[in-house]
C-alpha cells in the first residue's frame, strides 16, 4: 500500500491507483486576519473580506464586508484566489466551510486551501462537509444525540439531548477518538498531554490520546483528576501524566453547555503546573447564551480564560443534517429552529 504521511496505520484500502495523503499535501493553506480596525484607511475598499460567518456550506457568492490595497500591502492578510475552499477553523461557526468564486481575502479564523492542478476543489468541499454528516449520523446511532422534550440543568425545555455516557462498548469509543483525533490534527492544536476531566472526560481523552498514536503516529501523554486527593500510594490530584511548567495542554470533554467544565479544570491544572492550555476540544458546541450573558460558553472561555474551543460539529451541522434527510428527526425540526431561535447565538 503507498501512501502519504505518517500514518501508521492505514484506516482502509483503497484501489491501487489511489493513495493516501494527507490535507497539507494537496493544496496551499494559509489562514488570514483583522486589518487593525481603528485604521479607517483599512476599511470600505474594492477586496472582498470574508468572516467566518459568511460561510455557507456551498458557493461564496456575496461577502459583505471589504478592505483596501493598502490593508493588504500592509498587514498579514492574505488574498485567495477563485476556487479556494474555505473552512472555519475556530469559533461559533467552526467547520462551516465554502467554496470562493472570486478572490478574497480572510479573517484569521478562516483557513483557506489552493488546491493544487489535478485535485478537484468539489471534491475537498464534499469530503470536509461529509466528514461532519457521518460524525452526526455516528451520534444518533449510537444513542447519543436524541430528540424529544428534555429538561436541561438550565432549566430550559429542549427539543434534543446529547448524552456522550451511551458511548459504550470499545468499536464506539475507537470511532469517536478518531474524530477527537482528527480535529485536534486538523487544527494544528498544539498538545503534549491530553487532559480528561472526571468522569465522564476520562474515557473521552483515553481514545483520542489512542487514536492520535494509531492514526497520525503523534505520540502524546494523558492524564485525568479525581474527585477527591488521594492520600496514600501515588497520592495526588491526577493520575496518569505528571504536569509539568509550559507543558501544552489539550482540555477533552463531551458537550459545553455552560463551561462548568472548564472552570473547574484551569484552577486544577494551574495548581499542578503552570500548563499552556492551547485549547479544548468538545464533540458539539451547542452554541447557546448562558442564562446570564449573551455569549455562548465557548466565547465566555475565550473571554475569560484566553482557551479557544474546538468541536467536532456544533448544532447548526445538526439541523442541516436533519433538514438534509441524513438523520431523522424532521418531526423536530420545527422545535429546533424554535429553540435556537429563542436561545442560540451567531458571533464569529
Amino acid at each position: 500500500m503507498v501512501y502519504i504521511g505518517h500514518y501508521p496505520n492505514i484506516p482502509f484500502d483503497i484501489p491501487r491507483n489511489w493513495i493516501w495523503v494527507e490535507l497539507g499535501k494537496i493544496g496551499r493553506w494559509q489562514s488570514g486576519s483583522t486589518p487593525n480596525r481603528l485604521n479607517k484607511a483599512y476599511y470600505g475598499g474594492n477586496i472582498p473580506w470574508l468572516k467566518t460567518g459568511d460561510l455557507n456550506d456551498g458557493y461564496i457568492t456575496h461577502i459583505p464586508e471589504y478592505i483596501t490595497e493598502k490593508a493588504l500591502n500592509e498587514t498579514s492578510v492574505k488574498l485567495n484566489p477563485i476556487g479556494s475552499v474555505l473552512i472555519a477553523m475556530y469559533g461559533a461557526t467552526i467547520g462551516k466551510i465554502g467554496i470562493l468564486t472570486f478572490a478574497a481575502t480572510t479573517n484569521q479564523a478562516c483557513c483557506a486551501c489552493d488546491v493544487f492542478e489535478g485535485i478537484e476543489k468539489e471534491y475537498l468541499f464534499y469530503f470536509l462537509l461529509s466528514h461532519k454528516e457521518e460524525f452526526i449520523k455516528f451520534m444518533v446511532d449510537s444513542g447519543v444525540l436524541t430528540f424529544g422534550d428534555f429538561t436541561l440543568k438550565s432549566g430550559r425545555k429542549a427539543p434534543y439531548f446529547i448524552n456522550c455516557g451511551n458511548y459504550k462498548t470499545g468499536e464506539q469509543l475507537a470511532k469517536l477518538g478518531g474524530f477527537y483525533a482528527d480535529c485536534i490534527a486538523d487544527n494544528k492544536i498544539p498538545v503534549e498531554t491530553l487532559f480528561g476531566p472526571a468522569y465522564k472526560g476520562i474515557p473521552l481523552a483515553v481514545s483520542a490520546v489512542i487514536a492520535l498514536a494509531t492514526k497520525y503516529g503523534i505520540d502524546v501523554s494523558y492524564c485525568f483528576d479525581r474527585k477527591e486527593a488521594k492520600d496514600h500510594g501515588e497520592g495526588g490530584m491526577f493520575v496518569g501524566k505528571k504536569l509539568a511548567d509550559g507543558e501544552k495542554v489539550i482540555i477533552i470533554d463531551d458537550v459545553m453547555t455552560s463551561g462548568k467544565a472548564l472552570r473547574e479544570s484551569m484552577p486544577k491544572l494551574k495548581s499542578a503546573a503552570d500548563v499552556n492550555v492551547t485549547g479544548m476540544v468538545i464533540t458539539v458546541d451547542r452554541m447557546e447564551k448562558a442564562l446570564d450573558t449573551d455569549l455562548s460558553a465557548v466565547e465566555q472561555a475565550y473571554k475569560d480564560f484566553g482557551v479557544k474551543v474546538y468541536s467536532i460539529v456544533n448544532i447548526n451541522d445538526i439541523i442541516k443534517a436533519i433538514q438534509d434527510g441524513v438523520v431523522e428527526g424532521k418531526e423536530y425540526l420545527d422545535k429546533m429552529l424554535e429553540y435556537r431561535a429563542a436561545y442560540g447565538v451567531d458571533h464569529e
